[in-house]
């Protein structure tokens, strides 16, 4: 059953609006789920609390590295971006960082002049980190359109890994749903419900329970009976003698369980 992974997105914010939003859209795109500080309400957890929990309930981590370190956690004196990719590495996150161009940055600096997007303040942590990012492996990006390209390759390959539990949708059965039932033994043809409407009364649950699926498969020893592989449906009165002929009662029921014999439907 197709799994939807859930994407905890890092980044600064302010710099990065647009290729925040776009990376949204290409998990959304590739079927999955995104997540990130803008889509978090306010609690009474710490930022960098609810931050950790998001990441621990996330199967996969994205970084979207700029020019700018981010804000500061006065305790640490590391950056939230920082700290976040630091705790996704130690508790063993899958990661994936898309990291932009030096003449991406310079065409975006061109184009908005109110925004600044290269780091003034804090330039050493600034490179350190991004000696650290570098140090795995990355993508690195000119436009909004390579991060789009990068996000969908990389869940491609996420996406086969069976060890990421991710998100599956629960299939509810239609109630409406109706299910021929067959006796491979007398040809008897019953149409029912999948499954019982208990609002209908029991009789509607008895008529499905005389049903019985039968599997036989290969015992895998090396025998004739290796070529044996059946699966059937029978009805409950060809039940009885398919067991009865198999001397099979005493063995499953035991000798004083009490079970119908062909009299029992005859009377």
């Amino acid at each position: 059953m197709e799994r939807k992974l859930q994407v905890f997105i890092s980044s600064t914010y302010i710099d990065l609006q647009e290729e925040r939003q776009a990376a949204v859209q290409a998990i959304l795109n590739a079927g999955h789920i995104p997540a990130g500080m803008e889509l978090f309400k306010a609690g009474n957890n710490t930022q960098l609390e609810v931050i950790q929990r998001w990441i621990d309930e996330s199967d996969v981590y994205m970084l979207i590295l700029g020019g700018r370190y981010g804000s500061i956690d006065e305790k640490t004196q590391k950056s939230y971006t920082q700290l976040e990719y630091e705790y996704a590495l130690r508790n063993k996150k899958p990661v994936f960082a898309v990291v932009l161009s030096d003449s991406m940055l310079h065409k975006k600096a061109s184009t908005r002049t109110d925004i600044s997007f290269f780091e003034k303040t804090n330039i050493e942590k600034y490179n350190a980190f991004k000696d650290l990012v570098l140090s795995k492996i990355v993508r690195f990006v000119d436009d909004v359109k390579d991060i789009e390209i990068s996000i969908l390759s990389s869940l491609y390959d996420f996406s086969k890994n069976p060890t990421l539990v991710g998100w599956v949708r629960e299939l509810i059965p239609d109630p409406n749903k109706k299910v021929l039932h067959k006796c491979y033994k007398c040809g008897k043809e019953e149409l029912l419900h999948l499954s019982p409407n208990y609002q209908n009364g029991i009789e509607e649950f008895e008529l499905i329970n005389q049903w019985h699926k039968i599997k036989i498969d290969t015992p895998q020893y090396g025998s004739e009976l290796d070529t044996i592989k059946l699966d059937f449906e029978i009805c409950d009165k060809c039940l009885v003698q398919f067991v009865n002929s198999l001397k099979l009662k005493e063995l499953i029921f035991g000798d004083d369980y009490w079970y119908p014999t062909e009299n029992d439907y005859n009377e």
